[in-house]
């Protein structure tokens, strides 16, 4: 609570002002001033101390002023004074609440009109501290997400589109690693390949293993050492230098005679026996069965190899070599291909050597059947270094069996799908290596650990839109019903409609819409210049409505304000003005509601007759009137007989009073029943001081009355204490205390003459 404003100086009409600095203030705290002595400034300087805003003071520093604003208020949440100096309070008092015109200016309308900024400031009344913090902790939100999405568009913006391919950067970042990326890519390459050149894959030939003929050693060397042990190789060369002198045919000749040869083993020409031939022993042996195996054998032998051997088998390992590397080629555009090195001339070379020496042992031994000859030495090794070659290309063909396989399925099984479907596979595939490349991944981590920061912001925006929707259900309503219902006790003549709240969570700041609602006819008020021709709050609304709103709106707050502002201190300055008559007393008994409510409550105004009505009947003991009083050519803060004041209203109410008698005015009937009772408690209160202090009821005055009367000490007498009674008992008729029609309380103008008369003889009794 505001205990004093001891010091106001340099501003505005307050040259130096300390008069308060002995002016206590109380829980009920009235200032008059004329206009243009600082009620404004007074009003503003409290603002400011509330909102902790500079601007308030210094824009009214005083002309001429040697020095810069200075005030100085003690309060008793304090133990040292607030002072305001060098455009700074020490410190502030943020429980202030001030109806005044920046209020009005701020947050209902300026002019005629209601514009954007209005509503929003509106809201925040309505939503009051919580749910301003639930509301700007949703626009911070709001605000940041926004961020995320910048920085979002800014780092997205470093992954080109290039290797994004068709994905969005979303997309493209949420690709998961694939360690075996490389051989997807690979068959995916394959499979894309082998749906486009299908009929190729169909009609070109599979792979070949090679030939290459082996030389068996073993068995060359087993028939080149062959021999026969019962025939004498002296012999044989007897019979064969026998032959050579037969010349051309000899041996035929001779094998031929052989089989002419009598059992008796007689000569088939001269039929003489040959058992004392010595040349014919040795016939017997040479043309023998087992003689002529091995010479058969030798020559097959001979005939084998060349044909396995010769240079056309050569020739064609060469071909399928060129056929196979030409095939491999192929094939490797649609599966893996085994690597496969062959030294084709090293190959040729070496066969050559070994054939040429396996052949000439051949010879030779077809020469010398009898001789036994196995390979030489240099044979052996011209054999086995194409041995190694046989060996190699037998390895070769084992993974070309292997391959065979997997050609034979790619033939079987082409890939399904259409062409749009395997591009997109593969462009996928692709997207996901480039996404965890060095260059990079790293962008794409900033991307999503941006995405999950701004993820979470979401969250923290929901939560708040939640938590601002479940408080707001219940707020709006319960403010709209607190506002018609001062609009009504005002007669304000219309009420309000759908208070809503709109832009919730947009970023751009909520506002609060409303309807008037005049004659049951809607008029939104969305704020900006009406449509021509159209009703709107600048041409439904006159200045007293628009004034009835702004405090309606005011009151409410205070209303609906969570936690309850029990401590809060209530500044008004000037509720009413010559337009607002007819709510003057409403208004006075919503101010008395406020004392009892809040812990300070102050009222400023130029209208005297309003004050003394705010100070009749308040708490003598928790009640001040001060006075903002011209000193010289400035202002300073005086105290106030508010009661001298309040009496000399009685004769304005009593002119009224003759001037009805004497010209009656229908549109005056209820203002004149209105003013019988505080006509008589005025009078009372001067007359009978003792027994009609500041503060009582005419009733209980009656009360006293009557027990004075009957403890024979009368304060009134018989007939005037009967007189007072029936004339409050029709004064009680238009007093909403008494009445809770007061307000459509019917009126006879004959009655109200009489009891006018009765009132006016009354107060002109002799005491």
């Amino acid at each position: 609570m505001i205990d004093k404003i001891k010091t106001i100086r340099n501003i505005g009409p307050f040259d130096s002002s300390n008069g308060g600095s002995n002016l206590n203030f109380a829980r009920l705290t009235l200032i008059y001033a004329e206009n243009g002595r600082g009620k404004t400034m007074l009003s503003n300087i409290l603002r400011s101390l509330a909102t902790g805003d500079a601007s308030l003071i210094e824009a009214r520093y005083r002309l001429g002023a040697s020095y810069t604003p200075h005030v100085v208020i003690e309060s008793n949440s304090s133990n040292t004074p607030t002072i305001f100096q060098n455009g700074n309070w020490t410190n502030s008092l943020e429980d202030i609440a001030v109806f005044d015109d920046i209020f009005v200016d701020q947050n209902v309308y300026s002019g005629l009109d209601v514009e954007p900024a209005h509503r929003q400031n509106l809201l925040n009344l309505i939503i009051g501290s919580h749910g301003v913090k639930l509301s700007k902790r949703l626009e911070e939100s709001v605000k940041k997400i926004k961020e995320h999405n910048d920085t979002l568009r800014e780092k997205g913006n470093k992954i080109p589109q290039s290797i994004r391919g068709m994905l969005s950067v979303e997309d493209f970042c949420a690709l998961r690693a694939d360690p075996d990326i490389d051989n997807n890519i690979l068959n995916a390459e394959r499979g894309l390949k082998t749906f486009q050149d299908k009929d190729k894959v169909l009609n070109t030939p599979n792979i070949d293993v090679l030939n290459l003929p082996d030389i068996d050693t073993h068995s060359l060397n087993k028939l080149l050492k062959r021999d026969l042990p019962d025939l004498d190789s002296t012999a044989v060369k007897l019979v064969q230098n026998h032959f050579t002198s037969l010349r051309d045919g000899g041996e035929k000749w001779v094998a031929e005679g052989m089989n002419l040869m009598l059992s008796d083993e007689t000569c088939p020409f001269c039929a003489q026996l040959l058992d004392s031939s010595s040349v014919f022993s040795h016939y017997r042996y040479y043309f023998s069965e087992e003689y002529n195996e091995l010479k058969l054998d030798i020559l097959a032998a001979n005939d084998k190899f060349i044909q396995g051997h010769s240079g056309d088998e050569a020739a064609n390992f060469e071909r399928q070599i060129r056929v196979l590397n030409e095939r491999l080629q192929f094939w490797s555009q649609f599966c893996d291909i085994p690597e496969i090195s062959i030294d084709t001339e090293s190959i040729v070379a070496d066969w050559r050597n070994a054939r040429n020496s396996v052949e000439s042992a051949l010879k030779e031994k077809q020469s010398a059947p009898l001789d036994s000859r196995p390979l030489s030495k240099d044979a052996r090794n011209a054999t086995a270094h194409f041995k190694k070659h046989f060996r190699k290309i037998k390895a070769v063909n084992r993974l070309l069996h292997n391959t065979i396989a997997v050609i034979n399925g790619i033939k079987e099984r082409q890939p399904g799908g259409d062409l749009q479907t395997l591009e997109d596979i593969l462009n996928r595939l692709k997207a996901t290596k480039a996404r965890y490349s060095p260059e990079i991944a790293p962008l794409c981590d900033e991307y999503i650990r941006e995405t999950k920061a701004k993820a979470k912001t979401e969250q923290e925006r929901d939560a708040a839109r939640d938590a601002l929707n479940n408080y707001s259900a219940n707020i709006f309503p319960r403010y709209e019903e607190k506002v018609n219902n001062y609009l009504k006790a005002f007669n304000a003549g219309f009420q309000l409609k759908s208070i809503r709240q709109h832009g919730l969570g947009t970023g751009s700041g909520s506002i609060c819409n409303y309807q008037v609602l005049i004659n049951n006819y809607p008029i939104p008020i969305a704020g900006g210049t009406s449509k021509p021709n159209q009703p709107s709050f600048r041409t439904t609304l006159s200045a007293g409505d628009r004034n009835s709103l702004a405090f309606a709106f005011f009151m409410a707050t205070l209303d609906v304000e969570d936690p309850p502002l029990s401590n809060k201190i209530v500044v008004i300055d000037d509720p009413i003005n010559s337009l607002d008559e007819h709510r003057s007393l409403t208004t006075v008994q919503e101010i008395r509601r406020l004392v009892s409510r809040y812990n300070q409550v102050l009222v400023l105004s130029h209208n005297k007759p309003f004050l003394c009505n705010v100070w009749e009947n308040a708490d003598k003991k928790k009640r001040v009137a001060l006075a903002l009083s011209r000193v010289n050519d400035a202002s300073d803060l005086v105290s106030w007989d508010v009661n001298r004041d309040c009496i000399e209203e009685h004769d304005k109410r009593n002119e009224s009073l003759i001037h009805y008698l004497n010209a009656p005015s229908p549109d005056k009937q209820r203002q004149v029943a209105e003013s019988i009772r505080p006509h008589l408690e005025k009078f009372l209160r001067v007359s009978y001081p003792r027994y009609f202090p500041p503060g009582t009821l005419l009733g209980n005055f009656l009360n006293s009355c009557e027990q004075a009367l009957k403890n024979s000490k009368p304060i009134l007498n018989s007939a005037d204490l009967n007189d007072l009674s029936d004339i409050k008992g029709y004064a009680n008729k238009f007093h909403h205390d008494t009445n809770p029609a007061w307000e459509s309380e019917n009126i006879n103008d004959i009655e109200l003459c009489g009891f006018i008369n009765r009132t006016l003889a009354f107060v002109r009794r002799p005491i």
